[in-house]
Parts: structure tokens; C-alpha cells; sequence
């Protein structure tokens, strides 16, 4: 089953890198992480770029303008999925124990 996992992100820069690790742990490698970048003011932009270097199966959509909770139909929009999460930005995600 692949997973495709979508992100929200808005000027939360010291945020990013923990929840995107929280997620990319629990990922395998045909499963997907989707940054949407909602207009960041701040460097919150190019950090998510560089993270999505380090991690390949991220992918960032930088977007024109702020989308809100219209990301869930980015998500649709952009590929066919078997499972899709959305997850705040400041949320962490821990496997089940």
C-alpha cells in the first residue's frame, strides 16, 4: 500500500525538520511526504527545499497563494493514492508502540 502523507506548512520553520523526521521514520521508500508551502514569509521556504535534498521522497509545491485547508485537494490533484494523511505542521507523528 502506498502511503502519501501531506504537510501544510506556513513560517513554521523551527517546526519542519522534527515533524518532518516524526514522519519519514514511519515511511517506506515507495510512500511519499507532500510539503505545501503556503506563501512563508521567512526562510521556512528554502529550508523546506533543503530538506526535500535530503529526503527523496519529498516533495514541495510552493504555493501562490494561501490555501488553507484547500491543501487535501492539491493532494487529489497531484496523484493517486492508496492512503493520505494530513498533518499539522507543528504535530509530531509516533508509531504505535
Amino acid at each position: 500500500m502506498t502511503v502519501s502523507a501531506l504537510m501544510a506548512c506556513y513560517n513554521r520553520k523551527e517546526y519542519v525538520e522534527k515533524a518532518v523526521e516524526s514522519i519519514e521514520k514511519q515511511l517506506s521508500e515507495e510512500d511519499e511526504l507532500l510539503i505545501s508551502d503556503d506563501c512563508s514569509t521567512n526562510e521556512t521556504s528554502e529550508f523546506i527545499d533543503a530538506l526535500s535534498e535530503k529526503y527523496k521522497n519529498i516533495k514541495v509545491f510552493h504555493q501562490s497563494e494561501n490555501l488553507c485547508w484547500k491543501h487535501k485537494n492539491m493532494a487529489v490533484n497531484i496523484k493517486l493514492f492508496c492512503w493520505i494523511k494530513t498533518i499539522l505542521i507543528d504535530i509530531l507523528i509516533f508509531p504505535k508502540i
